[in-house]
């Protein structure tokens, strides 16, 4: 055989075997809806299933699994090696001291004060956090609260009561255990689009708690990086592709690029 064609062939193969092999990366996430929804048997669904396979599809030198965690548990997870990246994340979000990088944002987003919709109360009912009775969710960043997840420091300085998920803290309002709850405001839209006599029941807030802007976070010195990240999201928002996720979600209006930050669509709930 020829040694140009002895070479060429075994160019094919080993291309073949790359993309027979792709690199595995493991893509952390803990409930929080609807990015990640985590049933009692351990089953997981969300945006961020979908968008992992997405990406699988959209190319062929990684494959992205998905390992779940916990919102208090996910920054000693990453430190033990159990996952090297995350999605629909900030790094403001107690990720400063971790060496990690990330993309430019993606989607906009932000998290609402909610209460039960009664006769003569308005948005002032928000003024004042101190003489409520809050929900919240264990490991979240709040804003009212300084940012601070810590339980221990929640407690002292609030009446709250932190559960596991946003589906809990609006029942917890329509109940009457709880006064105010902060719920993410993709969520609650989501709610309110598949069950619109919700919002005769609640009121939403006009002011955010926070508003936010998800990126990825990947962890520093792997593959891929946090630009390879981001070029294959611009790559697929260019293609179309996350706008078809977005929209099954309910999110085009949040929608929000590396180009393009502008929080504009994201202040008032939907009409519906």
């Amino acid at each position: 055989m020829p040694r140009n064609v002895l070479i060429a062939t075994l160019l094919l193969l080993v291309t073949g075997l790359a993309q027979a092999n792709p690199q595995l990366v493991r893509v952390g996430g803990y409930q929080f809806a609807p990015f990640v929804e985590i049933a009692p048997n351990g089953q997981a669904t969300g945006l961020t299933l979908d968008l992992i396979a997405a990406l699988n599809d959209f190319q062929d030198d990684y494959e992205f699994v998905f390992v779940p965690s916990k919102p208090t548990q996910r920054y000693k997870e990453f430190e033990a090696n159990r996952f090297d990246m995350v999605m629909f994340e900030s790094k403001q979000w107690g990720w400063e001291d971790l060496p990690v990088d990330n993309t430019a944002p993606y989607l906009s987003g932000g998290e609402r004060y909610i209460a039960r919709a009664e006769p003569g109360r308005d948005q002032s009912y928000f003024n004042n956090l101190a003489d409520k009775r809050l929900a919240g969710i264990k490991g979240y960043h709040y804003r009212f609260a300084n940012f601070n997840a810590d339980p221990d420091y929640l407690h002292r300085h609030f009446t709250i009561n932190l559960i596991d998920s946003n589906a809990g803290s609006i029942r917890m309002v329509l109940s009457g255990r709880a006064d105010v709850a902060v719920v993410t405001q993709s969520f609650l839209f989501r709610q309110l689009q598949r069950n619109p006599k919700l919002k005769q029941q609640l009121l939403i807030s006009e002011e955010f708690d926070q508003h936010y802007q998800h990126t990825v976070l990947v962890r520093q010195g792997t593959k891929p990086t946090a630009q390879e990240v981001e070029q294959l999201l611009n790559d697929m928002r260019t293609q179309g592709a996350l706008t078809k996720l977005w929209s099954r979600y309910g999110l085009e209006l949040q929608s929000s690029t590396a180009n393009d930050d502008s929080e504009s669509n994201t202040v008032s709930a939907p009409n519906l």
